[in-house]
């Protein structure tokens, strides 16, 4: 979601570039007021224990109810994993913004719904797209959803674009919440590793090396290629170069046991360019697709991941 993206921002912008906030005095307090009132707008659809009417969370959980009677085909029903460990992300970045630990504790609630639903399987895990009743289905009787009265649930495993948004959240809570234990976070690597969920192996690798040798070791042997949008970054590109120059983008030339080597190349574009350099190693620029604003990356690994 586009709150995620510009809390990440804010704080990178804060980090990085400090002249962005100090050359334009409240531009920063702005930012946080708008990110602050898109959370508190998603305040009446949060639900726990003490105000679940759905009767799926326990205590110490949390969960997200689409809007009853709004023009959604599922009105009333909890969102599905996806939707709500996303929020979850935008909120621990939300709450490293301000400080604010309503914010921590929301997210971390979501992360409790999230674990107690992880099936375990062999040593790892598996997961669904849907939980709750979202999952099991409901009636007419129950009196859940205008739009759709009765459904008998959805219950497939989470895909592979879904699945690695669940894994960005939990890794990225593993780091701030005791929520995400360490037995936990073994099973999330072994499920990344035995290939129990469809994860997309290039992103789910790079999202888990850092925990793990073994998954740092499997990201460098895979070459396929990892698609990243910058339709925003024109936006944010005016904003962060003071001069006004576009931004270059670096392709170093590495080569792995295993790989062809890689022809060097450079790219550019007139709006912004961004390097994309890891410790150790290197995301290679393979396609520029000039009318989508998209590129596709390669991860070139020669190093330990970071």
């Amino acid at each position: 979601m586009i709150g995620s993206q510009l809390a990440r921002f804010a704080i990178m912008a804060g980090v990085s570039k400090p002249y962005l906030f100090n050359s334009s005095p409240g531009l920063l307090l702005k930012v946080k007021d708008f990110l602050e009132c898109l959370a508190n707008s998603r305040n009446q659809y949060w639900r726990t224990e003490n105000s679940d009417t759905l009767n799926i969370v326990e205590s110490g959980e949390g969960y997200f109810v689409i809007p009853r009677k709004s023009p959604s085909r599922f009105d009333g029903i909890n969102v599905p994993f996806n939707y709500q460990n996303k929020y979850g992300y935008f909120l621990l970045k939300l709450w490293l913004l301000t400080g604010e630990s309503t914010y921590l504790e929301m997210a971390s609630s979501i992360g409790n719904t999230f674990v107690r639903h992880l099936d375990e399987f062999e040593e790892g895990y598996k997961w669904n797209y849907w939980w709750g009743v979202g999952y099991s289905g409901w009636t007419e009787d129950n009196d859940y959803s205008d739009n759709t009265p009765s459904s008998p649930g959805t219950t497939s495993l989470a895909s592979s674009s879904y699945a690695g948004i669940d894994l960005e959240f939990v890794v990225e809570l593993m780091k701030y919440s005791d929520v995400i234990t360490s037995n936990v976070t073994e099973r999330i690597i072994s499920t990344y590793l035995l290939d129990s969920m469809n994860f997309d192996n290039v992103s789910a690798g790079l999202l888990l090396a850092p925990f793990s040798s073994d998954a740092s070791d499997k990201a460098k042997k895979l070459s396929r290629p990892l698609a990243i949008q910058f339709r925003y970054l024109p936006l944010i590109a005016k904003l962060i170069e003071k001069d006004g120059s576009p931004w270059g983008l670096s392709v170093i030339d590495r080569s792995i046991e295993g790989h062809e080597k890689v022809q060097v190349s450079n790219i550019s574009r007139d709006f912004v360019s961004y390097e994309l350099l890891t410790q150790g190693g290197v995301l290679l620029v393979n396609k520029n697709d000039l009318n989508g604003y998209s590129l596709e990356l390669t991860v070139i690994e020669s190093g330990e991941l970071q």
